[in-house]
């Protein structure tokens, strides 16, 4: 198993792990609405690399607990 990065500095590389890929696993911080829809583009972008057309991908969005407390917050106030 491979870990990279998705800082922007880590970013240009990605296409540099994709060859021989068995699955992918794309982990999104939940808990940072603003930057939601640039990791949406990121992954649509990188689901464009024709090396990925079959593989198994796996979206985790981590911190949802900090995002259901939010969202509880925000119902019951």
């Amino acid at each position: 198993m491979l870990v990279v990065g998705g800082s922007n500095a880590m970013r240009k590389y990605w296409s540099s792990f994709i060859q021989d890929t068995c699955i992918l696993v794309y982990v999104v911080d939940s808990a940072d609405e603003k930057r939601l829809p640039e990791s949406f583009s990121e992954l649509h972008r990188v689901l464009g690399d024709e090396r990925l057309s079959r593989v198994p991908i796996v979206i985790v969005a981590n911190k949802q607990v900090k995002f259901a407390v939010s969202l509880l917050t925000v119902c019951f106030s």
